[in-house]
């Protein structure tokens, strides 16, 4: 099951998410949020935090 999600995360980062919302999205069926929520909550997290290159953003996915 942790692959799956891993390789949901890293085909979504492929596709135009940053870390943090490839994360939320690979975890979407679980967290019961409409995509397009998580998309607009993860979209500050993007290079870590806002671009300033500090916390990863996929760390804050999995924090949230």
């Amino acid at each position: 099951m942790i692959n799956k999600r891993a390789d949901a995360g890293i085909e979504y980062k492929h596709n135009g998410c940053n870390c943090c919302q490839a994360v939320l999205m690979a975890y979407s069926d679980l967290l019961g949020t409409e995509k397009s929520i998580l998309m607009n909550l993860g979209s500050g997290f993007g290079l870590g935090m806002g671009c300033m290159e500090g916390t990863c953003g996929a760390v804050c996915g999995a924090i949230a």
